[in-house]
């Protein structure tokens, strides 16, 4: 809108023109600011996300009465590339110490099932033929 207010033109704007840009450069902080680790950010929206991926995702035994044991998802890519690759045989031993030897683990927001002892590996691959493949790994 245009107004004349003693002989001076002022021009005056809807409040959302001025207050969006603020808030989503606000937003913008606020989730970088949850990115990094062991913040109060992150930790909570890492609780949220661990049990909504529990829950959405579980893993029971075949009567359902035991969940697979998984480790905690972390914001942003739950136990992430680093954690797998670089850090891969010192996390999976701590990751095996806490959880036992069959666990999950996340990247990003896909569960991964370790097999840590070649009798478990057998076990899964005796039948593998009659197993269902994913999609994203071009298999048939």
């Amino acid at each position: 809108m245009f107004h004349i207010l003693d002989n001076a033109a002022v021009i005056s704007m809807p409040s959302g023109v001025i207050l969006a840009p603020i808030a989503i450069t606000v937003l913008s902080f606020c989730f970088a600011y949850a990115l990094r680790e062991g913040t109060v950010g992150n930790i909570v929206i890492s609780y949220f996300l661990n049990n909504y991926l529990r829950w959405r995702y579980p893993i029971n035994s075949t009567d359902g009465s035991i969940a697979l044991p998984s480790a905690v998802y972390k914001f942003p890519n739950g136990q992430g590339n680093i954690a797998k690759f670089l850090d891969g045989e010192e996390e999976s031993r701590r990751w095996q110490e806490q959880l036992g030897p069959i666990y999950r683990i996340w990247a990003g927001f896909q569960s991964e099932v370790v097999l840590t002892r070649p009798d478990q590996v057998q076990a899964v691959f005796k039948d593998s033929h009659q197993h269902l493949k994913g999609k994203s790994i071009n298999s048939s």
